[in-house]
């Protein structure tokens, strides 16, 4: 089924030629109604009135567009717009029009052609067909000759369908800019993947190859976002994220060393990229990933999501030191010195320690520099767990507030930083690593 809407204004023929050579089943036309102030006949009066009401540039008048073109009255339906030149009104009619019909006729071919009209009137269906692109929405514009600067009377003008790429491209570029800045690289990813699924057997190649580079950007963020580091690797390897943003593959190699050195099984997945040499490793890059993460939560509003993995940061923490300075996996904690029984007696059978103990036993194994520190604090970050604790998300029903959150990570990332310098690790930094903070300007520059 074809379904053609059209903007109608005092010249009937461009409508005429839309409707011979599009051959509509069904027609919508969006006319001005009659000027409450003047008394001035809306542009309906063309569509189906009698006595010729097609005389504007033309002599002698001609018939109605519907009875030039033959279509019966269930053919067609008229909206009229109450001010043809406010755009807000017009846009709204028009969009919910066209949203109806996509609705009604989910299989049907709709064509919106804009060259009658008021200019508003056309501005609006233009930007609702935008707009529903997405849904196949056509747009369609008469050319032809002019005789006069106001409207097209060529009687052989032809309608054409309007090519948009390049307005759903800005659009496309300004609504992913918008996505990034707020970390929702999973939104950014399906929204490039769908645009390329639509749009990526009519386009020129280099816009096919810069929305693959796109797609397989976030794709990797999304990835990375999400812990998924082995996949995050494979995808971001792509030549053209490479070439622009070496350092992005390093900092993730990093991470990657990182995380091997504290999570067997990982371990053995990645035990040939672990090979590979990298320059300013401090081991403790997993760490920062994690804090990052957390912050990128608390920029989304998300309080409990931030503080589950501050809680894990403050965890992983202890059990990295403990690995690296010690070789104590806290999963299976050896027997200890005596000066450090109290925490795991030998007696024990489970051999596992949580959050605090960790803390507790690497205080105690770094009894010179870091207990006076842990002493005093740990009754504070005691205290802190209770944010967490009460989260949905751990134990409790509670949400988490903006301001338990600056609070927790105040006091556990302070910590986290106090130890770490206290015990001397070279470089550390959370910021040392983090996903980009902008997308590269040559990732955005569609051209033909």
């Amino acid at each position: 089924m074809n379904i053609l809407v059209a903007t109608v204004g005092g010249s009937c023929t461009p409508i005429v030629n839309a409707i011979r050579t599009h051959q509509p089943d069904f027609v919508v036309f969006i006319c001005s109604d009659d000027d409450p102030i003047s008394g001035t006949k809306g542009s309906y009066v063309t569509v189906d009135s009698p006595h010729n009401p097609c005389n504007t540039y033309q002599k002698p008048p001609r018939p109605s567009i519907v009875a030039q073109t033959g279509l019966q009255r269930e053919q067609y339906e008229i909206i009229r717009l109450r001010d043809a030149d406010d755009l807000n009104s017009a846009y709204r009619v028009i969009y919910t029009t066209l949203k109806d019909l996509l609705d009604r006729y989910p299989d049907a071919r709709i064509i919106a052609d804009y060259t009658g009209g008021t200019k508003t009137m056309s501005a609006a269906l233009v930007l609702a067909g935008v707009n529903l692109k997405n849904r196949g929405i056509q747009l369609s514009l008469v050319k032809g000759a002019r005789s006069n600067l106001v409207k097209v009377e060529d009687p052989d003008a032809a309608p054409s369908l309007v090519d948009t790429i390049e307005i759903r491209i800005d659009e496309l570029i300004h609504t992913v800019q918008i996505l990034f800045e707020r970390y929702d690289y999973a939104a950014a990813r399906e929204l490039i993947e769908s645009f390329y699924r639509e749009e990526s057997s009519r386009v020129s190649t280099g816009i096919r190859q810069q929305l693959e580079c796109l797609r397989y950007f976030f794709r990797g963020l999304d990835y990375w976002d999400r812990f998924e580091h082995i996949n995050a690797w494979n995808t971001l390897n792509y030549k053209s994220i490479r070439e622009h943003i070496p350092e992005l593959h390093t900092c993730l190699l990093r991470v990657i060393k990182s995380r091997a050195e504290i999570d067997e099984a990982f371990q053995e997945e990645v035990k040939d990229l672990t090979r590979r040499p990298i320059k300013t490793y401090h081991r403790y890059e997993l760490l920062a990933d994690l804090v990052q993460n957390a912050r990128r939560r608390y920029i989304q509003k998300r309080f409990d999501d931030a503080v589950a993995r501050l809680y894990r940061a403050l965890e992983l923490a202890a059990q990295m030191l403990l690995k690296h300075r010690h070789g104590i996996d806290t999963s299976q904690v050896p027997e200890l010195p005596e000066t450090c029984k109290h925490i795991l007696p030998d007696s024990v059978e489970r051999r596992e320690i949580g959050l605090i103990k960790s803390h507790d036993l690497l205080a105690c194994l770094e009894k010179d520099t870091l207990q006076p520190l842990w002493k005093k604090q740990r009754p504070e970050i005691m205290n802190a767990l209770k944010a967490r604790n009460h989260s949905i998300l751990a134990h409790g029903f509670r949400p988490v507030t903006e301001q338990e959150y600056r609070e927790v990570e105040h006091l556990w990332i302070g910590y986290i930083e106090a130890t770490i310098r206290l015990l001397e690790v070279p470089d550390f930094s959370f910021d040392s690593c983090q996903l980009p903070q902008e997308i590269p300007d040559v990732f955005l520059k569609f051209s033909e």
